[in-house]
């Protein structure tokens, strides 16, 4: 059978959370609901990404298979076109068999990605592979440029550390929101023209996020306006089935620094933000973003508004029994009426909080966008031994981190996007968020 870790759950007396006894690296949780009600979150550790599963939203297990790590495929000619297809609510997930010397005995063994064929063969929904269906099938990039999403090209002066999405199947629209920060060439009389500077300014020092519009979710995206303003990241969209949209993001400091939007043409300041910072310190202020302490308190909110234009409520996120504790990366599921989830609450959230032994992923869930929420669980694995093998030629990234999909209406995985970092042919340390097509395709 295909071994399996139990994930440590959290206490569930006031929802208060626990940390590991050992040293943890894990973070940036994405959470979703398959079509059959059941739970399921990926995240990294390291170089390395896993995915955990749940039948019931509580109860949560993870195979030690690597869900993708920071060597990506490259290919020699275009990958298939995504937009068309993603749009298409009457294509159903597909069944593709697996080979392989494990074995399962439920589907449960299948990671819950797939079904437990009499054979003892897991077969895995469109988008998953491997023995368990524990690994996501990617298409090879052209080139890293070819799959940057954002910043556009040609800005030389902007980074990015984050790319979330959501569709709307009226407008035919995908909108998105990119954490977005100044680079090197801004920054260099400032800090040294390194990692911190590269990824870390967009993931808490200078970021602001951006709205980008595209007809398409794998490129193509056109700046739209400022939602949020220096330092907010973090972010993830949602949609909801009423069409509502829910910002989630984390703010550290609210410093009026200067702006790379990631666009040729964009602002230079943040001051046309639609979400702005409270004016007045006081408690009773509301509706805006006030500066956090970056090492401890939750300071995560969300903003929810009818249109990605605005006007947004927001407010802050709490987390019952959290404490002192540093919590970030949220992402959120609105859990379908009638599943076993859904008696814990409506909205699922997974975020990373920071402990006494390093970082660890929670789940917790509540009945409003805002909460209060209820922790369950701590989704923190110890990496496993394996990895996904690539054929053909690979190239390595530095760092791959704040893992985001994208599912189109039949519940199948499309594009992965990703935070990711390298170094340049001249030397000069970028990162950028990459977006990287799923196949869904059935091998012969």
């Amino acid at each position: 059978m295909v071994s399996k870790m139990s994930l440590e759950l959290a206490s569930l007396v006031l929802g208060v959370l626990v940390t590991t006894a050992s040293a943890s690296n894990s973070e940036d949780p994405f959470i979703w609901q398959q079509p059959d009600g059941t739970m399921h979150a990926m995240y990294h550790n390291g170089p390395s990404s896993f995915h955990a599963f749940s039948s019931d939203g509580v109860s949560w297990t993870a195979p030690s298979t690597t869900l993708f790590n920071t060597t990506v495929a490259l290919a020699p000619s275009p990958s298939e076109s995504m937009a068309q297809r993603h749009r298409d609510p009457s294509r159903p997930s597909l069944l593709r068999a697996n080979s392989g010397d494990v074995g399962c005995a439920s589907d449960s063994d299948c990671s819950l990605l797939g079904s437990c064929a009499p054979n003892g063969e897991c077969r895995c929904l469109a988008g998953w592979t491997g023995s368990n269906c524990g690994t996501l099938r990617l298409v090879p990039i052209a080139s890293v440029a070819a799959s940057t999403v954002w910043p556009a090209a040609g800005v030389p002066n902007s980074s990015s550390w984050g790319f979330t999405t959501a569709y709307d199947p009226v407008a035919k629209v995908y909108h998105a929101v990119a954490d977005v920060s100044c680079g090197c060439s801004v920054h260099s009389s400032v800090r040294e023209c390194t990692e911190y500077t590269g990824v870390l300014a967009s993931g808490g020092w200078a970021s602001s996020l951006v709205h980008l519009t595209s007809t398409r979710p794998d490129g193509g995206f056109v700046f739209a306006g400022v939602i949020a303003p220096a330092t907010s990241f973090n972010p993830h969209l949602a949609r909801s089935s009423e069409g509502t949209y829910a910002l989630y993001f984390r703010v550290n400091a609210a410093d009026a620094l200067p702006m790379c939007s990631g666009d040729p043409a964009g602002p230079s300041t943040s001051a046309s933000s639609l979400i702005k910072v409270c004016s007045n310190t006081s408690a009773g202020s509301s509706n805006c973003i006030r500066a956090g302490d970056s090492e401890r308190g939750t300071n995560v909110y969300v903003a929810t508004a009818a249109s990605m234009a605005g006007p947004w409520k927001v407010q802050p996120v709490t987390v019952a029994g959290e404490g002192n504790l540093h919590i970030s990366n949220p992402s959120v599921t609105f859990v379908k009426a009638g599943t076993p989830a859904a008696k814990l609450g409506r909205v699922a959230m997974a975020f990373r909080y920071n402990g006494p032994h390093g970082e660890n992923n929670g789940i917790a869930y509540a009945d409003t966008p805002a909460g209060p929420f209820n922790a369950v669980a701590n989704l923190t694995l110890t990496p496993g031994p394996d990895a996904p093998t690539l054929s053909g030629p690979v190239m390595t990234l530095t760092r791959r981190e704040r893992p985001e999909l994208l599912f189109d209406a039949a519940g199948t995985p499309t594009v992965l996007y990703s935070g990711a970092s390298s170094t340049d042919a001249t030397g000069i340390y970028k990162a950028y968020s990459l977006a990287q097509q799923v196949s869904t395709s059935v091998r012969g």
